[in-house]
Formats: C-alpha cells, sequence, structure tokens
C-alpha cells in the first residue's frame, strides 16, 4: 500500500508535545508532628503506644502519671512498746511446745523422744513465745526414755541467744547475747544425777544402768537478761572492764540493713554415735520494760 507524504503545510499543524504536568503543593499544608509537653521539673510524661489511625489529626494518647507504692510501715499499736508492756499482764500464761524428731540412739518408736515446752504471756494469735524485759524464761523438757529406748544422757541445758544479722552470709551474723542454763548434768561421782535448777523435780531421774529410764520431766527457770556486755558473750559471767549495755528489743523493720533476733536453744547432749540434740525456737519478739530502764537513771 502507497502512503502519500505529508506536505510542509500538515507538518505545521501538528502541535509540539507538552511538558508534564506538574501540581503546586503550596495550597496543602503540611502535617505537623505532635510535640511531647515538657514540665518545670525537667520530666515529661509516659507515651502510651498510639493506636489510631495516621491521619485523623487528632494528638496522640498519653498514659496517667503513677506513683511507686509506699514500704508497709508498722502501725501505731505496734510501735506503742508502753502499751505492749502495759497488755501483758491481760494475757494469759500459754505454753508452746515443741518436739523433736525420734531417738538419736537407735530407740524404737516413732514418737519423739524430746519436748520442749515454753511458758510466754502471748497473745492467742502468736505461734512463738513473746518476752517482756524482766520477764523470766521458763519452761519444762521431757524426755520420753522408755524402757524399750533408754538414754544415755549427758547434759541438759538451755541457751539464750541474742544475734545482729547484717547480711546473709555467716559473717554477717555476730552473737551479743549467749546466756546458757543448766537444766540437768549427769554426774556419776553423786548417784549420777545432779539437778542444775533449783526448780527442778524433786525426785530425781530414774537411772538404769547409767540410762535415763521412763518419762523425765525437767523444768527450768532464769531470767531474761535485761544487759549485755561488750567483748563477752554470757552474760552471767561480766569480766572486769566490759562495758554493760541495756538488751536491744527485736528489730524486724523493711528497708532496714540490720536486724536483731533471739532464740531459744535447747541443748541435749547424749551418748552414742549422735552425742547432740539440739531444738531452736525463735523467739516472736524482746520488748524491754521502760519502766525498769528509766529507773535506772532516777536511782
Amino acid at each position: 500500500m502507497l502512503v502519500a507524504p505529508l506536505s510542509s503545510a500538515d507538518t505545521h499543524a501538528i502541535a509540539p508535545p507538552q511538558a508534564p504536568l506538574r501540581i503546586s503543593t503550596a495550597a496543602y499544608p503540611r502535617r505537623r508532628e505532635p510535640v511531647s509537653p515538657t514540665f518545670a521539673n525537667g520530666g515529661s510524661p509516659t507515651r502510651s503506644r498510639d493506636r489510631r489511625p495516621h491521619g485523623t489529626g487528632l494528638p496522640p494518647q498519653y498514659s496517667t502519671l503513677s506513683v511507686a507504692a509506699l514500704p508497709a510501715y508498722p502501725n501505731t499499736a505496734e510501735l506503742d512498746i508502753g502499751s505492749a508492756v502495759d497488755r501483758r499482764a491481760s494475757y494469759a500464761r500459754r505454753s508452746f511446745e515443741f518436739t523433736t524428731t525420734p531417738s538419736p540412739t537407735g530407740g524404737t518408736g516413732t514418737a519423739p523422744w524430746v519436748t520442749f515446752q515454753l511458758m510466754s504471756n502471748a497473745p492467742k494469735a502468736a505461734q512463738r513465745p513473746r518476752y517482756v524485759g524482766g520477764e523470766k524464761v521458763e519452761g519444762t523438757v521431757v524426755l520420753d526414755c522408755s524402757e524399750k529406748r533408754p538414754q544415755m544422757v549427758q547434759s541438759v541445758a538451755v541457751i539464750l541467744r541474742g544475734r545482729v544479722v547484717t547480711s546473709s552470709l555467716a559473717e554477717g551474723s555476730h552473737v551479743i547475747l549467749e546466756h546458757v542454763h543448766s537444766v540437768w548434768k549427769n554426774d556419776s561421782s553423786t548417784s549420777g544425777v545432779v539437778p542444775e535448777s533449783p526448780t527442778a523435780a524433786s525426785s530425781p531421774p530414774q537411772l538404769a544402768g547409767g540410762k535415763l529410764s521412763g518419762r523425765v520431766e525437767l523444768p527450768f527457770e532464769f531470767d531474761f537478761p535485761t544487759e549485755f556486755s561488750v567483748g563477752g558473750k554470757d552474760s552471767n559471767s561480766k569480766s572486769t572492764g566490759a562495758q554493760q549495755h541495756s538488751t536491744p528489743q527485736t528489730l524486724m523493720e523493711r528497708g532496714v540493713s540490720a536486724t536483731v533476733v533471739y532464740e531459744v536453744v535447747l541443748k541435749v547432749v547424749a551418748g552414742g554415735f549422735f552425742r547432740n540434740t539440739q531444738k531452736s525456737v525463735s523467739v516472736h519478739s524482746f520488748i524491754p520494760d521502760l519502766a525498769d530502764e528509766l529507773s535506772r537513771f532516777e536511782g
């Protein structure tokens, strides 16, 4: 097929190609980013994740400023030491009973062979004894030495120990008070029995071939020490030149790096492979009698 050539007139009739169309954005304002508010103290609120769709023009959401919970402080009743001293007479004398494992010297039976009883004027809700300055630490040590499992007991002692704990490590525990009260001692030179405590039973325990036999009850009683000496553990033997200080009250508070705790330890020295039997009882609290403390200064 033949195509006729274009003439010069037809060439000028065709318009030249135009430049690409450009749209000005000056009429459309730019979207401004939200600015977090500032405060006088330099702080700023915590910004929560904004889940709103973009382009809505709404400000972002902010979480509410929160304050950390305050620590639990002791209430007024716990801090009122004077009222605790006054209320001790209103509490009935209670017996707290603690037992040990069965006989360590190979005796038969599953019942505990040592029962440790402590008396205290403590509230009904208390599970451990509580003592006030000047109060007596008293109780009974019961030894179940039946015919099937007689025991070769050498001595029975009750130890009151006070410690200042500054850390969970062994070197972080410091003994400030250690009062040893001997309850009973087996002395072969005096028919095998020496009752150490003045409140011990009038009839001595029964000995069968050098061993205790039957149910043996050994009562004890001593004053809770109101003073301790620096440089010595035993409050009974006060060394010359040692400084005496008032026994501190139990201290277990949140946020305090040091605590003061007391425990009553029963120590039974027996024969056989396992010679010692110990039972430690943590004291609920010790509260000094402020009236007695003030009377010392007045005197």
